[in-house]
């Protein structure tokens, strides 16, 4: 085995840590807003897609809509 071969599962990993996937974030600014969690407690940086995914979410769960994706 070389050395790429034995990196890449952790670089694999790495990156879906730092970049989560839409059905994620959406699915996690759902469940903050059913568990009360305040808009403002976003925790991903603000103008990013995964901001924007998770208020996308946030706003769903506030308004009782079903959820885009399965938790």
């Amino acid at each position: 085995m070389n050395n790429t071969t034995a990196l890449l599962p952790h670089l694999k990993l790495r990156f879906n840590i730092e970049h989560p996937s839409y059905e994620e974030t959406y699915m996690f600014g759902y469940e903050c807003a059913i568990s009360e969690v305040s808009e403002g407690e976003n925790p991903f940086a603000e103008g990013s897609q995964e901001h924007d995914h998770w208020l996308e979410g946030w706003w769903a769960g506030i308004y009782g809509e079903p959820a885009l994706f399965e938790s």
